[in-house]
């Protein structure tokens, strides 16, 4: 097994050094984090992470500005990465990216669309029916909550 020093190492790199936030996707055997300094969500094989951390990244999927916080919802089938925009100043509202998960792990473009937050969405919470995001906005001082059964979504526009 390698060393935790040369997993984190391979991590960081992948993550251009700026890894903002983790999270498992259940069920499959990986965790996604947030990459702000290069606008992606990164998912590894969390097997691979423990023993080939070099050859652990299955795929960088490409979100709004600044990542930082990432939640798994519906059973492992979609993720949430917070645009935070935060190294643009200001306090404009920005969104949510949602993803699908199977079509991350397949290669496929994933992006179904987004949410509108407020200004530099920062910290998501899951309530324990999994049925609410709550999702803290720090540039505009609020708490958003958000029906996950019924998604604001706005589709991804077709390539």
């Amino acid at each position: 097994m390698k060393e935790w020093g040369a997993l984190l190492f391979a991590v960081a790199a992948a993550a251009q050094a700026q890894p903002s936030s983790c999270n498992a996707t259940a069920p499959s055997p990986s965790v996604t984090i947030t990459s702000r300094a290069d606008n992606r969500v990164l998912t590894f094989d969390t097997e691979k992470l423990r023993t080939d951390p070099d050859h652990a990244l299955l795929r960088a999927t490409t979100v709004g500005p600044a990542p930082v916080p990432i939640a798994v919802i519906d059973g492992g089938r979609k993720i949430l990465a917070g645009n935070s925009n935060r190294f643009a100043g200001g306090n404009a509202p920005e969104t949510l990216t949602v993803l699908d998960a199977a079509k991350i792990e397949s290669g496929s473009d994933a992006v179904l669309g987004t949410i509108p937050t407020g200004a530099f969405p920062r910290e998501m919470d899951i309530s324990a029916d999994g049925q609410t995001l709550f999702l803290t906005n720090a540039g505009s001082h609020s708490l958003q909550i958000i029906d996950l059964q019924h998604l604001p979504l706005n589709p991804a526009s077709a390539k």
